[in-house]
């Protein structure tokens, strides 16, 4: 008779110890079960101090950016070189990052969107030069305002229209200045000509056009044009432009359309494609939405109430050729903003009071947990700081409370069936995600980690699920095969220890004199990794694979 465990699974916390799979653990900790071997992460790796308290860190180009409060950031297309913050002012926020002349990094920032010009310009003719054979016009000036990334507004109202000859001198002023958090540098200058009149002839009206004059100064008194109406061009304008709305939350970039989303209470607003300052288009929820992730071009939604879905269309024009779903079940999302949300590969994660819910596609949510930890376990792991992060593969989840991860695969029901899961010894985690490069990092007692890269190795924990006979077993003889680091192992039996040593090769051993028993846990700490442990009744009955 013998107890052998050649593939190492993991623990599920809400089971009693002597249910779950043979190979399978009552209790796993830090384990790094990837090969099917009992195996050690590396220590993580001090990278950078941050303070105390630090919810949220970004990294945008060569800039770090730490936040205490619920704060969201979206980096845009990699051209653009432009990074979307919500949460850290009442108004979504742009930044661009450079250099001094000292190689410091350097971060500006400015208010994403530009205001819409409300108030029509005044104009007057300055040359009273009435020369008949010059054309009359019936002439209309407006203006647009031009932020520092050359991005425009909507144009203004048109002023009241002014009858005057081709050539003449006209002042245009009027324009308010903008707050400065806009990054407001020119205000462009155009006009529309809605009549005319040739010499002596009768008037002609067509539909007024507008054509672009010239840019000055934002903080500029007037400007002064003297244009000819046949060196101008008709100039192509958006109808519209309007900037993302004040108190706007969780933003995210979608790739496929070049476009953010964000929310305000219960509706989701969103750029127009290749416009992040154009934010026309909008949709109402019938909950308050807590979240937002794009994963493989579609937007998931975390509420206080139910769970959608906003399938993404590349070449949308209107809110209405995006599609919505709402997904069944009230499993409301809690904890702060999206970085309590993962993109993963079957969709995307999120934490609610009763587990860790996952998304995919159009099907039914699945509360990937409930197989894993009761009410009360999940609970203890207090969900509203709970972070997840997708890491190849592997579903970490990181709370104040305790954390642990899930190594998952394909599944046809849920997109993802659970192989093992691993309790981990990070606690009072308060920010956990991968960077742009790629980099795993966590951030706890005010340090920023780089996750799984330190120089030595963590000690794992494997307390095998308990092996139950129907009589008592003489157990004689123990095989345990690991290389590199060190590996301790312990035996009990009906709640002694009867062994309980280091193990200083592969090599076989015998256990001590009356190891009997009919309840059996073996215990495996260490960093070594370890490919079989095998307890038989003699050595003759030892597995060796």
């Amino acid at each position: 008779m013998d107890f052998t465990i050649n593939r190492f699974k993991g623990s599920v916390p809400r089971l009693a110890d002597h249910l779950g799979q043979k190979t399978g653990a009552s209790l796993a900790i830090d384990c790094d079960f990837s090969s099917g071997c009992l195996d050690s992460f590396r220590e993580p790796s001090p990278y950078r101090t941050v303070a105390e308290g630090t919810k949220a860190t970004f990294q945008h180009e060569c800039c770090w950016h730490d936040f205490k409060d619920c704060v969201d950031m979206a980096y845009g297309s990699v051209t653009c070189k432009q990074a979307f913050v919500t949460g850290a002012e009442d108004y979504p926020l742009v930044l661009t990052v450079s250099t001094d002349d000292e190689g410091n990094c350097v971060t500006k920032t400015r208010r994403l969107g530009l205001p819409c010009p409300h108030t029509a310009p005044s104009v007057y003719v300055s040359d009273l030069n009435d020369s008949a054979e010059k054309d009359i016009d019936g002439r209309s000036y407006c203006y647009q305002y031009v932020n520092e990334a050359g991005e425009r507004s909507q144009l203004s109202p048109g002023s009241q229209a002014i009858n005057m000859r081709d050539g003449q001198t006209v002042v245009i002023s009027g324009w308010p200045v903008p707050e400065e958090e806009y990054g407001i540098v020119k205000v462009a200058i155009f006009r529309a000509v809605a009549a005319y009149q040739k010499g002596n002839e009768s008037s002609n009206t067509s539909e007024a056009a507008w054509m672009f004059v010239g840019e000055t100064d934002v903080n500029a008194v007037s400007y002064t044009d003297k244009a000819w109406n046949a060196d101008l061009a008709i100039a192509s304008q958006d109808a519209v432009v309007l900037p993302p709305p004040d108190g706007l939350r969780g933003i995210v970039w979608v790739e496929s359309m070049n476009c953010l989303f964000g929310f305000v209470g219960n509706r989701i607003y969103a750029s127009e494609n290749n416009q992040y300052h154009n934010w026309p288009h909008y949709y109402d929820l019938d909950d308050n939405v807590c979240g937002l992730v794009e994963s493989n071009g579609v937007i998931y939604v975390a509420t206080d109430g139910r769970p959608y879905v906003i399938s993404g269309v590349a070449n949308c024009t209107n809110a209405g050729t995006r599609k919505i779903v709402r997904l069944p079940g009230h499993l409301p999302m809690v904890g702060c903003g999206n970085r309590r949300m993962a993109k993963c590969r079957a969709g995307a994660v999120y934490p609610s009071h009763k587990g860790l819910v996952l998304l995919s596609g159009e099907r039914p949510p699945v509360l990937l947990t409930w197989p894993l930890y009761s009410d009360k376990d999940w609970q203890a792991l207090r969900p509203q700081t709970i972070t997840p992060v997708e890491v190849d593969g592997k579903l970490y989840v990181f709370g104040e409370g305790g954390s642990f991860y899930m190594q998952m695969s394909s599944g046809p029901e849920t997109g993802w069936d659970l192989d093992f899961h691993c309790s981990l010894s990070d606690t009072g985690v308060t920010d956990a995600f991968v960077s742009r490069q790629g980099d795993f990092y966590i951030v706890k007692n005010g340090i920023q980690y780089l996750w799984n890269r330190g120089a030595k190795k963590r000690p794992h924990v494997f307390r095998s699920v308990e092996a139950v006979a129907q009589s008592p077993v003489g157990w004689g003889a123990g095989h345990l095969y690991f290389t590199g680091g060190t590996e301790k192992i312990k035996i009990e039996l009906d709640g002694r220890t009867v062994l309980d040593r280091d193990v200083l090769s592969s090599r076989v051993f015998r256990l001590p004199m009356y190891s009997a028993g009919t309840r059996m846990f073996v215990t495996l700490s260490g960093t070594g990794r370890v490919s079989l442990v095998s307890i038989a009744t003699a050595m003759h009955d030892l597995r060796s694979s």
